[in-house]
């Protein structure tokens, strides 16, 4: 949620008391510093989320950057929402997630994608050399979700993923370090 209200964590006693921060506490803390994901859950149930979020990363002066790597990213489920968020910051470079077997995005599908949106998002077990070249045929990328296993990165990596989601950010660091390390010339 994007709005200025502190939502109280309902998930066990033992976290009863804590409060989970708004977005507004997280720009205003870190600022322009780092660099965002941002995935708009559920936008129909919270109209005008999208106006809502693209004001307060404007008020960080967080878009419309010419950094190296994006200051913003943003990811959703829902298509509508990525497409309100196109319109208004059409920078904001969009990633748009699959819960489905990836033989069900269509040609047609990926033809529609690319008007709006920079790549998608999958479980890793959906990934295949053949929708990752579909997808970079069409110049999307491909962030795959939840790669933990060295093994599975190295994989998801060569096959050309541009990026993955992991709970393990050392081992994911840990093998893109070591796949760009050159063995010493004779």
């Amino acid at each position: 949620r994007v709005f200025n209200e502190k939502i109280p964590v309902m998930a066990s006693k033992s976290f009863e008391s804590l409060l989970v921060p708004t977005l507004e506490d997280i720009l205003s803390y870190f600022k322009d510093e780092v660099n965002y994901y941002i995935e708009i859950k559920s936008p129909t149930a919270t109209p005008g989320i999208e106006k809502e979020l693209i004001h307060q990363l404007q008020s960080y002066q967080l878009l419309n950057r010419s950094d190296r790597l994006p200051k913003v990213i943003i990811q959703s489920y829902n298509a509508d929402s990525l497409k309100k968020v196109f319109e208004l910051a059409p920078s904001i470079p969009l990633i748009k997630l699959y819960s489905q077997d990836t033989t069900a995005i269509s040609k047609g599908e990926i033809h529609g994608l690319e008007k709006y949106a920079s790549g998608v998002g999958v479980d890793q077990s959906l990934v295949t050399i053949d929708f990752v070249h579909r997808l970079h045929e069409k110049g999307l990328a491909i962030h795959p979700f939840v790669v933990n296993e060295a093994d599975d990165i190295q994989a998801i990596l060569e096959m050309g993923s541009e990026g993955i989601f992991t709970d393990n950010p050392y081992i994911a660091w840990e093998v893109k370090r070591n796949k760009h390390r050159e063995p010493p010339k004779p």
